[in-house]
């Protein structure tokens, strides 16, 4: 299996989001562009919440603990 570093999993995400904002834009009203938006939106933001200790925490540098 291939392993993803930090960058690629927040676009596989993304692409994930826009995609299933294409089926819901497929039934729902206001059309494609609207839930592909929203679906990319919501994409970054389970990337955030799923990895929120790589985004914020510095390292420590100082070898305490």
């Amino acid at each position: 299996m291939i392993e993803q570093k930090g960058g690629e999993a927040m676009w596989i995400k993304l692409v994930i989001g826009a995609i299933a904002g294409l089926v819901v834009g497929h039934f729902v009203t206001p059309g494609y562009a609207l839930w592909v938006l929203l679906g990319i939106i919501l994409g970054y933001i389970v990337d955030i919440f799923t990895n929120p200790a790589e985004k914020t925490a510095p390292k420590s540098t100082s070898g305490r603990e």
